[in-house]
């Protein structure tokens, strides 16, 4: 063709012909009923634009026969064209340009159908409420979709900002299928993106996310084959369930912004994240894979109840925070250490936070303040392992302080001791500072190796005090029992 073309039916290419858009030079075909490309047909797309412009809400199925095309658009700004149709793919799409969906439906659910787009895919119109009420959706299949095939392409999600009823909608929905971005992924104006339901994102090439607090599912940092590294860079604040960067890729929460992550499934770090200022939040319902590889957190907060460390030590940079009525315990696989630097703390809303952590002959080490006494906070720490405890600030709890230790590590309680009660199994102890037991609490010490109190501060345990090893007293032992 040599001009723009509008077919007001169906477009069939049949047998072995060959329709060609005409070479260099950028011609538009409008469409309204269904699109079929003979398997043994070809269809040269060239540089032109084809446009699905049905406006009577009509299904009508896309068969692209397999050969690449350059541009689609569903709906068109120039003319404007507002549809209300659904284009159901019946086959796979590769575009060698863009894919702009701006309004109607593109549904790709009814079979294993790729979506490979090699420039940007844009969903959604930004008219500033300007086309009236329009409707945008996606709804994913099996199959995948590649952003920025060829280079860096962006991904971006949008609604028009209509400001009054009936309002725009524009909905996402993804599939179990992978989504592969080589660019910037962005939400935007309130657009909703739905998660597939065991679907992943891959991030790769240079990439920025923008997600306006929508779950993003699973997300992947990776490298494109022969591409450089990738450094996924958040722009707002992240909810996402597995959380996976590859060897020698990158996480960033950005630097002065310190945006925060929201975790619900496995953390696996096998590059870098750079936790800066911010805070990640482990909110899964089971239990929740930790591996934090050689990258260190800021500030943490567990808001559930059963964590596994795998393969590397968890470090706490910033503030350890447990959520409201949560019991966290944190196991190691293979006796990986665990260590925060800030304060260890629950949450003040009425309910009880206690903490567990299992690090076999790992060592255990707390920098900062743990507890502050509070009844609606940490009220209880239970310690199993048999590397090095150590508590260098002052722990402060109304419950039980609870170790067991089955080997030779060393205790330390470094400054103030307060506790409803403690029952302390190991081997040696360095006691620096007081050490006081609430009123009818005990501390028992089960040890085969030395008890030694300092000079500073005496030990007050109402309801008895007792060691099975030897003890080395610097200072009082005040007891009722």
């Amino acid at each position: 063709t040599t001009n723009d073309l509008w077919i007001a039916g169906e477009f069939n290419n049949s047998g072995t012909a060959t329709f060609d858009v005409n070479f260099d030079e950028y011609k538009t075909i409008y469409f309204e009923g269904k699109w079929t490309n003979g398997a043994s047909a070809t269809f040269s797309a060239q540089s032109g634009t084809i446009v699905f412009a049905n406006t009577a809400a009509e299904t009508k199925d896309f068969d692209s026969g397999g050969d690449s095309l350059s541009k689609l658009n569903i709906g068109n700004t120039d003319p404007v064209i507002i549809t209300t149709g659904t284009l159901r793919l019946a086959n796979h799409l590769t575009l060698s340009g863009g894919l702009y969906h701006y309004v109607g439906t593109i549904d790709a659910s009814a079979g294993t159908y790729n979506i490979s787009v090699a420039d940007t895919y844009t969903f959604g119109i930004d008219a500033g409420g300007t086309v009236g009420a329009v409707a945008v959706a996606f709804t994913g299949g099996a199959g995948t979709v590649e952003v920025g095939v060829v280079g860096v392409g962006n991904f971006n999600i949008t609604r028009d900002t209509k400001a009054t009823e009936p309002y725009s909608t524009s909905v996402f929905t993804a599939g179990s299928g992978t989504i592969t971005v080589s660019g910037n992924m962005s939400i935007i104006n309130g657009a909703t993106f739905t998660k597939g339901p065991s679907g992943l994102i891959v991030f790769n090439e240079g990439s920025g996310l923008t997600s306006d607090g929508e779950d993003m599912g699973n997300i992947r940092i990776s490298a494109a084959a022969g591409g450089d590294a990738t450094t996924l860079t958040l722009q707002d604040s992240l909810n996402a369930d597995n959380i996976t960067i590859d060897a020698n890729q990158f996480l960033d929460v950005k630097l002065n912004v310190n945006n925060a992550i929201s975790c619900g499934g496995n953390w696996d770090n096998n590059g870098t994240f750079t936790a800066r200022s911010g805070t990640v939040t482990f909110d899964g319902s089971a239990n929740q894979d930790i591996d934090a590889g050689s990258s260190g957190f800021n500030n943490v907060t567990l808001s559930n109840n059963t964590f596994t460390l795998s393969t590397s030590t968890m470090t706490v940079g910033g503030n350890l925070v447990i959520s409201e009525g949560k019991t966290p315990t944190i196991t190691s696989n293979l006796n990986e250490s665990f260590a925060v630097t800030g304060t260890t703390d629950g949450t003040n809303g009425g309910g009880v936070e206690t903490l567990a952590v299992n690090t076999g002959t790992g060592t255990v080490t707390f920098t900062g303040a743990v507890g502050t006494g509070d009844t609606d906070m940490l009220t209880a720490l239970t310690i199993t392992n048999s590397g090095t405890l150590l508590f260098s600030s002052t722990l402060n709890i109304t419950g039980v302080l609870s170790q067991t230790n089955a080997a030779t590590g060393t205790t330390t309680f470094s400054n103030i001791v307060a506790v409803g009660s403690a029952t302390l199994r190991g081997v040696a102890y360095s006691v620096n500072n007081s050490f006081t037991a609430a009123a009818a609490g005990a501390v028992a010490v089960t040890n085969s190796g030395l008890f030694t109190k300092g000079a500073t501060g005496a030990i007050v345990a109402p309801g008895g005090f007792s060691t099975s090893g030897a003890a080395s007293l610097a200072n009082n032992i005040t007891t009722t029992n």
